[in-house]
């Protein structure tokens, strides 16, 4: 095939890329246009059932909502009847009743039996008197009357929902399969209850809607306790309430067996089985509609899939006119049949462009690394380099990202399992292993460059991001370096590492490479004495650290003077070691004293302003100056005063948020000093600890006072019970409140009210 002068018109080849994309876009459409066409019938059925459901919820919810009410408004006049003068009198002084008034209330009572299809028979049960009056006309004693079993049975089982206030309270409950509305009446102690007896044939119409249903649109009714209220007339099995998946409601109305409404009112659930009769599920309907539109949409796509193949095709017509023009020649290939196409041909001309781009990468890659030993080596030995020279450099090996950072030096000394001296090719085989295995180790968190500036010793430059944490940075390091003690364990040689301190600049890396270069040099020298490594510098080290930590926590939880007494002992100590151990140790007690200053919120602006910044440098200047001594006094007197102070923001900070977390749920009854500690995030006794000391009162005696304050207030504003104030504000009983409000006050809230109110209308 020739492809040198590759036209549209010739594109039409069996194997083209413009006939095979064409071929795809085509299948594509048709593709389309099926599952299209698919989509809109079940969009259409699934949109109709919805309806449906939809239509049979609400008319579920309807029937549901008109029970609520006619129940609403017999609970209504129950309550207007209860409070009528008759009932009041007969209920509150039933033996001074006259006759005519006993009278007047049967009356009343079969009045609403014969006004209301709904009610079937009324009961009035008087406490006081024991007596039972009934719509059928009498009123009897409760022993003699015909209902005495269901209104012993209210009496027992319905006492503990009686509430002593002067409101009344309906109840719906069924006895020996009938239905009764009371309503107790309590003034403020009860004195009487009301029944309606509910016609349950009338009830059944209403909820059926008075229509001649099929069982399939029959509607069942269950109480709280999912029994059926009609038991005789349901006529399909009592579903599992308990699976929620079996029935709709009005946020989800997918495929379910039931309809369900529960009402809040009654707490009766109303369900219906599901139908979806009259969904149509045929095709014709949709493609009668359908067919013009996806006969245009066939006609349109197609046109369309030409445009966006000739559109695709453009750039690969280009391609092949830049790689056969300007005197190239169409490269020869072993095996010809396997270039088919114009893809073919590009991938062939691609890969090897990528073949050259490869060797020229991997050239500027071992230039790169001679470019950056070459920078580090400079670095370390302390050439005096600028930072416009140094982040030119990085510019230009790809790696301007190492210019800010956070820099490390580690050197590492080989050291023989015997005692013999290397020869030249041994040295050179264990260099280059361990090269290896540090450049197996190379990952994202941290950038590495190894190499020898001398024969004997192997510098490891370690560059972290910025964002990185020291204590991060430090957890890697020890990884790594673990990792190479494993890889070495069963080579004929250690590896002894020494390491600097982490820097923010990359030219103190030399301060960092001199420190690992006198710490491995230190371990090389007394590994050959196993006594000396036991009690060398590392346990002075430890040493010094333990005792900056005692001054660091006698600082924050002591007196300054006593703190700064310690410190005088521990910087007397630190004078006594040799120059260069004692530099190393002040470092390590300042680094320490610094964070228990940050432990403390001791903010980055504050440590500046006192100036306990430091630095390798500055410590060996002052060193040579005023001498370590001064340097190191003036430090602690500065980070005590320092820590104190944040120390007692702390402790001011806990106490106030306590205080807000008490003022949002001091109405908690079991509110305790440790839900309110682990809200704050510190521990119960540390917060007991700061609580008496900055409020000079213990938590539970500050959270009684508080209470104590809230409900004199709702005493004086408004009309609510005394028990109910004491409820809201905290109290686990009428007693506790009465105490607690007694000790505070000298009053009882009840005289504490009284006294308030005497004081307002005398005014």
């Amino acid at each position: 095939m020739n492809l040198k002068k590759m036209s549209f018109i010739s594109a039409f080849r069996r194997k083209s890329v413009f006939w095979k994309t064409f071929g795809m876009l085509s299948a594509l459409t048709m593709v389309s246009l099926i599952v299209f066409a698919i989509f809109v019938n079940l969009l259409l059925v699934e949109n109709q059932r919805s309806k449906i459901h939809e239509l049979n919820q609400v008319q579920l919810r309807r029937i549901g909502e008109d029970v609520d009410l006619r129940f609403e408004i017999l609970a209504d006049n129950m309550s207007q009847e209860l409070w009528s003068t008759d009932f009041v009198s007969g209920m509150v002084s039933p033996n001074g009743v006259t006759s005519e008034e006993r009278q007047r209330i049967v009356s009343a009572l079969a009045g609403y039996v014969s006004s209301n299809a709904l009610v079937k028979k009324t009961l009035l049960y008087v406490s006081a008197s024991n007596d039972v009056y009934s719509s059928v006309g009498n009123y009897l004693s409760l022993e003699y009357s015909t209902e005495k079993k269901l209104i012993e049975y209210y009496l027992a089982n319905h006492d503990q929902e009686r509430t002593s206030q002067e409101e009344t309270d309906r109840k719906l409950f069924t006895y020996n399969q009938r239905l009764f509305q009371a309503m107790d009446f309590c003034v403020p102690n009860f004195i009487g209850v009301l029944f309606f007896e509910i016609d349950l044939d009338q009830l059944y119409q209403l909820i059926q809607d008075g229509d001649a249903r099929n069982s399939s649109e029959v509607i069942q009714i269950y109480e709280k306790s999912n029994n059926s209220l009609f038991p005789q007339r349901d006529v399909y099995e009592k579903p599992d309430f308990s699976d929620s998946s079996l029935f709709m409601t009005d946020a989800s109305l997918d495929s379910a067996e039931w309809y369900r409404y529960t009402s809040e009112i009654t707490g009766w659930t109303f369900i219906r089985e599901a139908n979806t009769t009259g969904i149509v599920d045929s095709w014709s309907p949709v493609l009668s509609l359908m067919l013009p539109f996806l006969i245009a949409y066939a006609v349109l796509s197609q046109m369309f899939s030409l445009y966006i193949t000739r559109s695709i095709y453009r750039p690969i017509n280009r391609l092949m006119q830049i790689t056969t023009q300007n005197g190239r020649q169409k490269r020869e290939v072993s095996q010809p049949e396997a270039i088919q196409n114009e893809a073919d041909y590009l991938e062939l001309v691609y890969t090897d462009t990528l073949d050259q781009n490869t060797q020229h990468h991997q050239l500027m890659e071992a230039i790169s690394n001679d470019i950056m030993e070459q920078l580090f080596r400079g670095v370390l030995s302390g050439k005096s380099m600028s930072q416009n020279y140094i982040q030119g450099a990085l510019e230009g090996t790809g790696r301007k990202e190492l210019f800010t950072g956070r820099y490390m030096a580690l050197a590492g000394m080989l050291l023989l399992a015997e005692d013999r001296e290397l020869t030249m090719v041994e040295t050179g085989l264990y260099q280059r292993s361990i090269v290896g295995i540090i450049n197996n180790l190379m990952d994202e968190h941290c950038k590495i460059f190894s190499f020898y500036p001398d024969k004997e010793v192997m510098a490891v430059v370690l560059c972290f991001p910025e964002d990185t944490s020291v204590i991060r940075a430090k957890q890697w390091i020890n990884g790594f370096l673990q990792e190479i003690k494993n890889r070495t364990e069963d080579l004929p040689y250690q590896v002894l590492w020494g390491k600097g301190k982490f820097y923010n600049e990359i030219t103190s890396l030399r301060y960092s490479y001199q420190e690992a270069l006198a710490e491995v040099r230190y371990q090389r020298y007394m590994a050959s004495d196993p006594e000396a490594v036991e009690t060398g510098n590392a346990f002075d080290r430890k040493y010094y650290e333990e005792r900056s930590h005692q001054v660091a926590e006698m600082a924050e939880k002591g007196s300054r003077e006593e703190a700064e007494s310690m410190a005088d002992i521990l910087i007397s100590e630190i004078a006594e070691c040799d120059p260069e151990n004692a530099r190393d140790y002040s470092e390590l007690v300042m680094d320490v004293m610094i964070e228990k200053m940050i432990s403390c919120h001791v903010s980055k602006v504050e440590l500046k302003e006192l100036g306990l910044f430091h630095n390798p440098e500055e410590i060996i200047r002052i060193m040579q100056e005023n001498g370590l001594n001064a340097y190191m006094k003036e430090f602690y007197q500065k980070a005590i005063k320092a820590v104190q102070s944040g120390s007692k923001k702390n402790r001011y900070k806990y106490v106030e948020e306590a205080q807000d977390y008490l003022e949002a749920h001091y109405s908690n009854g079991n509110l305790t000093l440790n839900e309110v500690s682990e809200a704050i995030g510190i521990s119960a006794p540390y917060l007991s600890g700061v609580f008496n000391e900055v409020k000079r009162e213990t938590f539970s005696s500050y959270l009684n006072s508080f209470r104590v304050k809230r409900a004199k207030q709702f005493l004086e504003e408004t009309n609510q019970s005394i028990a109910e104030i004491g409820y809201k504000c905290g109290f686990n009983s009428a007693q506790s409140f009465s105490r607690v409000f007694k000790k505070h006050t000298t009053f009882t809230p009840g005289q504490y009210r009284e006294r308030k109110k005497g004081v307002g209308s005398s005014e």
